[in-house]
């Protein structure tokens, strides 16, 4: 599991001992210390009056009217709090975001479990028959820097061997696609998505959802393609997951509020009479953007410069430079063999260091040093994360939010500069203000002396094209370890 976690660079899955769901921050406190900062200038919503009204009094007698039965779901934030116990991983949660998943019953007259059943029936991972869907009605988060819907292939059956892919099933729903009521702003906004792979079965809800007062220009159809997914409610069958992810809002109180409770109505959506199959095909893959490559501007040597430059700060230390990998995962190679994944994201890139580790004594330094993607316009945003490799626990994080400037103080004349970052992680920061530091306690919140360590780089979005860069164009970021003799 090391391996295939550093080697993606990935972070996503439950704090159990197989993986669930996304690995986000968990609890209600993170969601708070986690969200981060941006303007504050969101827009003011049109009258509550005028608006859906989440709750939907009538969706499920409408939904029975189209022939369609309901049952409750839960949509909430992912917690981790058991993810440290022995034998359990917390599977390099982000530290610097929160999660929340679709946790929903068994389907009608569904024996095989679900994985990981809470006391209430509800799972992270369920199966579907293939004429059912997954209906979810609420509100967009409050102003953010990024949000995403992930839908997931979680464990398929391989020649009787049940593997965990945890591979993501498409693209992700995220702030550039979604479809909200009373757009175009789309942060706390009105809206529906249907996860389902029958088009009649679609075409029913989306009759219901507009009936009940739902616009159609507010409903969202994630795809699960038949071609790809193994429907059914018997053992064998795919289990699926449905992940949203958010990152550094505007107005933290508001966001801490909307992650402990978003508001929002999910159901799981069974035809009375099974449906004959009608497949959805899966929509084709965004195009990455070609135009903009950090490569040819000159960047490259400008790292180089920055890194001679931290070098020469630290005369007579040690120091071993580890350079970051590209950090793409193929979600369809891990479908068709069942490799894992561990719920890549197709909005990001996950540059990491593969299978090399460090420890972080009382006097050593560790520079994150890299080109800032966002001031580049490669990315909507950007951080990166340390690791303890025991139970894959994130323990802290810096973010592009905070390290725009912070190479000019290596680099105090040099026109690339404002294009870079560079910033410290310690045991002790001692009043640096470009510093990280990793406490030294226990799993969730900190590591040991002595505990290997690791660094996982994040790249989100590139503005205007809805999906993650293509890594081909991006300066790779580096970790540089200084040990004092």
């Amino acid at each position: 599991m090391r391996h295939a976690f550093l080697s993606l660079g990935l972070a996503l899955t439950a704090c159990s001992g197989s993986p669930g769901v996304d690995g986000g921050s968990g609890s209600m406190d993170a969601a708070t210390d986690d969200a981060g900062t941006a303007a504050p200038d969101a827009a003011t919503p049109t009258d509550a009056s005028s608006e859906l009204d989440a709750s939907l009094p009538g969706l499920r007698e409408t939904m029975a009217a189209e022939g369609l039965d309901t049952l409750d779901g839960r949509f909430e934030a992912v917690d981790l709090s058991m993810c440290c116990e022995m034998g359990r991983s917390c599977s390099g949660n982000n530290p610097s975001s929160p999660y929340l998943s679709f946790y929903l019953p068994r389907g009608p007259g569904q024996t095989a479990p679900n994985f990981d059943e809470a006391s209430d029936g509800t799972s992270p991972g369920f199966r579907m028959r293939q004429d059912e869907a997954v209906v979810l009605v609420g509100r967009t988060p409050p102003d953010v820097r990024y949000f995403g819907f992930t839908p997931y292939l979680l464990e398929r059956d391989y020649d009787g061997t049940r593997r965990v892919p945890f591979a993501s099933l498409g693209e992700t729903l995220n702030p550039e696609t979604i479809r909200v009521e009373g757009g175009p702003e789309v942060y706390d906004r009105p809206f529906a998505l249907v996860m389902t792979g029958n088009a009649t079965t679609e075409a029913r809800v989306r009759s219901a959802l507009v009936a009940s007062g739902v616009p159609d220009e507010a409903i969202n159809l994630v795809t699960l393609d038949p071609s790809v997914v193994a429907f059914g409610l018997d053992e064998p069958a795919d289990t699926l997951s449905l992940l949203a992810r958010v990152a550094f809002f505007a107005d933290r109180a508001a966001g801490a509020a909307w992650v402990t409770d978003p508001g929002a109505t999910l159901l799981r959506v069974t035809p009375s009479t099974p449906f004959a199959p009608d497949p959805l095909a899966s929509p084709p893959a965004r195009p990455k953007d070609a135009t903009v490559d950090e490569t040819r501007d000159g960047l490259p040597a400008a790292l180089d410069r920055l890194e001679a430059a931290i070098r020469a700060a630290h005369p007579g230390d040690a120091i071993r430079s580890y350079p970051a990998n590209e950090g793409t995962a193929d979600p369809e190679a891990c479908i068709e063999t069942g490799a894992p994944c561990l719920g890549d994201n197709r909005d990001a890139l996950y540059p990491s260091l593969g299978a090399e580790a460090f420890t972080i004594l009382n006097r050593d330094s560790v520079y994150v040093i890299g080109v800032d993607h966002v001031a580049t316009g490669k990315a909507t945003y950007a951080s990166a994360s340390v690791y303890a490799l025991s139970h894959l626990v994130g323990v802290a994080a810096v973010t592009s939010e905070d390290w725009s400037g912070s190479a000019e103080r290596f680099l105090p004349t040099d026109p690339d500069a404002s294009a870079l970052f560079a910033w410290r992680v310690a045991r002790d920061c001692a009043g640096d203000a470009y510093c990280l530091e990793v406490p030294t306690g226990t799993c969730p919140s900190g590591a040991g002396l002595l505990q290997p360590l690791t660094v996982v780089f994040r790249v989100y979005v590139e503005p205007g094209h809805a999906t993650a860069p293509d890594p081909g164009l991006l300066v790779r970021e580096r970790v540089l370890h200084v040990r004092a003799p």
